[in-house]
């Protein structure tokens, strides 16, 4: 896999201001290069600077709308300064901070949770320089200006921020955005939004969905290549093993790496085998749902494949095949083979007494129960699992089609 890791530059124009203030940019940057995998949490940092230079500025208001950014992402606002315990907003740089743990964050107003506690609402995180509040009736915006942000004029990028952002399960969309700009909200409480000026210079606003912000939007997957090749490392049953039951047969194919569902019905393939090797012409794919679980590390690589007709489509003690032929691109190509034994409670392809006996012994159970002494799929193990069991015994596999074998 061969993908470069990039920052984004978000160019803030602030037209109308004073030549001396400049521009600002917003920059989003990536702490470890890509490419990045499916589940994989990648910190961000959120920096400012004027460029070009201009005088020096003390911020007043910053806010980020996270809400125009992939649904897939999730976005965590971690904390960046443990003695202060705030989140996202980051007062490393703020003199009195340096000096003062207790200092970081004083006379500042902090919405930083996702979705938001606080107006504007969810997604868009804001901190707001509300001043000295010694007297809470009458604060002094020009006082602690030790305890603000200062954008330096030089250039020189200040981080403001972390964001952590895990990308979806499973194979990689083309592209998952990370957009703190919101530019086409028109609520003027919604969307980017910098604000300069004190005393005598007075408060500028400039908004992202005025124009006044732009800037594009950091792609997390876009030059992330994913492996199109997942491996089929082992199945539930094994294959050549049995399916056991009267409805809802249900198996389990692990893979080598997280992956998302078959996107439609077809592109894996469920038939009857002929010898040959040869198939069935009718596909099963189509009464069959396929969900994604999470492994014993919890990662997410299993497909579940799992029967929804009552009763079964498919025939007790016949040979099925599911497989990929390149239909779901996001895997090899693969062949499992099963048969259907209604009743096989022990898994050794025969169904006699001594299974009868094992799904008895399991009566009555209600929640939780043991797959194989489920033998109508219903999620309980009763009486009526007994009964279908023994309608089938003696039952013992018949040998597999000619020129079929499992693969990988």
């Amino acid at each position: 896999m061969m993908a470069r890791s990039r920052s984004i530059t978000l160019c803030i124009l602030l037209a109308g201001s004073s030549a001396a203030l400049g521009g600002v940019e917003v920059v989003l940057s990536p702490t470890t290069a890509g490419p990045y995998s499916p589940g994989e949490t990648v910190a961000v940092d959120v920096l400012l600077s004027q460029v070009p230079s201009g005088d020096p500025q003390l911020l007043r208001l910053v806010q980020l709308d996270l809400s125009a950014s992939d649904a897939g992402l999730t976005i965590v606002l971690p904390t960046t300064h443990a003695a202060a315990s705030l989140k996202f907003w980051d007062f490393i740089t703020v003199p009195d901070c340096l000096a003062d743990d207790a200092d970081c964050g004083a006379g500042h107003f902090i919405d930083d949770e996702l979705p938001g506690l606080f107006p504007p609402g969810p997604d868009v995180i804001s901190i707001t320089y509300v001043g000295d509040l010694t007297d809470p009736n009458n604060p002094d915006l020009n006082e602690n200006f030790n305890r603000q942000w200062l954008l330096m004029g030089d250039g020189t990028a200040k981080k403001i921020g972390q964001l952590r952002i895990t990308l979806p399960a499973g194979t990689l969309p083309s592209s998952c955005p990370l957009d703190v700009l919101n530019a086409g909200e028109t609520d003027v409480a919604f969307g980017a939004r910098v604000d300069f000026g004190f005393g005598e210079d007075g408060r500028t606003t400039w908004r992202a969905s005025a124009g006044e912000i732009t800037g594009d939007a950091l792609d997390l997957c876009a030059t992330t290549q994913v492996a199109s090749n997942l491996l089929l490392d082992q199945s539930d049953p094994v294959c050549d093993g049995s399916l056991w039951r009267s409805a809802k047969n249900v198996a389990r194919l692990h893979f080598d790496a997280d992956l998302a569902a078959p996107p439609n019905p077809g592109d894996i393939l469920i038939q009857l085998l002929l010898p040959g090797p040869a198939f069935d012409a009718t596909d099963l794919s189509g009464s069959f749902t396929y969900t994604i679980e999470n492994d014993t590390g919890g990662n997410p690589r299993i497909l579940k494949i799992q029967e929804t007709a009552a009763p079964s489509v498919l025939t007790h003690r016949s040979w099925y095949g599911i497989r990929n032929t390149g239909s779901w691109t996001s895997a090899s190509n693969f062949q499992m083979n099963y048969i259907v034994l209604v009743g096989d409670a022990d898994a050794d392809r025969r169904v006699l007494s001594l299974d009868v006996l094992t799904i008895n012994a399991g009566v009555p159970c209600f929640a939780g129960c043991g797959e194989r002494l489920d033998i109508d799929g219903d999620g309980r193990i009763l009486s009526l699992d007994v009964l279908i069991a023994n309608a089938n015994v003696p039952s013992f596999a018949t040998p597999i089609p000619s020129g079929h074998t499992c693969s990988p």
